[in-house]
């Protein structure tokens, strides 16, 4: 979901100079969750899950993974638009050549498709955002302790939607990074990992109430 990310109201405890809005008690979550979404763009609901990890007493582990079928009714609407160019224009190179196109086109699209988004913090030395695509292709940007100035829950305009979202907010930089930004987690899962990183990264109280799966 290619979202425009503009920064609104948002909330953080350092409070410096931000419009601050209330944040709400995180929800209890007990293990591993799947969170189910409707959003009206999609013919399909996204379902997610959620799952922290605690890979030592200073590390932090966040994932949020897509459960949505990997095959879905867009899938099903290129099979029937293929059929239907044999049927109208006959075994041609016109009926052929839109096929190929409609084929290689939906391959690309699923090539970008996001399955997981994951973001570890280790205290003292930073934080790693991290993106895995359909096919195991992968991209992750690492983050120094030193140049994170803060961790935000923020909102997104997309479309005629508010969204909200966490974000890290880097020293010297005007772009944000957004944690989570294709997959976008409700806010009761949000607050989890927002409150676990914070008490990684600026050894704040976790007030997360997700039981840590140690690895």
């Amino acid at each position: 979901m290619n979202a425009s990310f503009k920064q609104l109201n948002f909330w953080s405890p350092s409070g410096r100079n931000h419009h601050q809005s209330r944040i709400p008690a995180p929800t209890a979550i007990r293990g591993r969750i799947k969170v189910k979404q409707h959003r009206n763009h999609r013919l399909l609901a996204n379902v997610m899950t959620f799952q922290c990890y605690a890979h030592a007493d200073n590390t932090r582990e966040y994932i949020i993974t897509s459960d949505a079928p990997r095959i879905n009714s867009y899938d099903f609407m290129v099979v029937i638009a293929c059929a239907g160019c044999v049927y109208f224009l006959g075994p041609t190179f016109t009926s052929y050549t839109v096929i190929t196109l409609l084929i290689v086109s939906r391959i690309i699209v699923k090539l970008f498709m996001v399955t997981e988004e994951t973001i570890l913090v280790i205290r003292d030395v930073g934080a790693q955002v991290k993106t895995v695509y359909l096919g195991g292709r992968s991209t992750s940007r690492f983050i120094d302790r030193s140049k994170i100035s803060d961790i935000i829950i923020n909102e997104a305009i997309t479309m005629m939607h508010i969204r909200v979202y966490m974000a890290i907010i880097i020293e010297g930089e005007d772009k944000m990074v957004v944690v989570f930004q294709h997959l976008l987690p409700r806010l009761n899962v949000l607050l989890q990992a927002y409150h676990g990183a914070r008490s990684i990264i600026f050894n704040e109280k976790d007030h997360s109430d997700v039981p840590l799966e140690f690895s």
